[in-house]
């Protein structure tokens, strides 16, 4: 619900997923499985769904977790932009 909300009508383009367990990587997984974005007006293929998953350490200690954070704040900007998924 939350992605239709944020896209509304428009096409997905890349969903990213931060998580320490398996459960939020297979929802985003399945959800990439599932939707079908509509067609491009200009090449009539439908439009790209990326989705990408970062897993993160499972209860980091104070000092894991600020340098978790320092790496995605510093990866994320690549992250979104890579044409694939990840």
């Amino acid at each position: 619900r939350l992605l239709r909300k944020f896209y509304k009508k428009g096409s997905w383009k890349n969903v990213i997923s931060l998580g320490d367990g398996p459960a939020e990587r297979r929802a985003l997984q399945e959800i990439g499985f599932q939707h079908l974005n509509p067609a491009s007006p200009r090449t009539g293929e439908p439009k790209t769904f990326r989705t990408k998953t970062v897993k993160m350490l499972e209860e980091p200690s104070c000092s894991e977790l600020i340098s978790e954070l320092q790496m995605i704040q510093a990866w994320i900007p690549a992250l979104a932009m890579w044409d694939e998924d990840v």
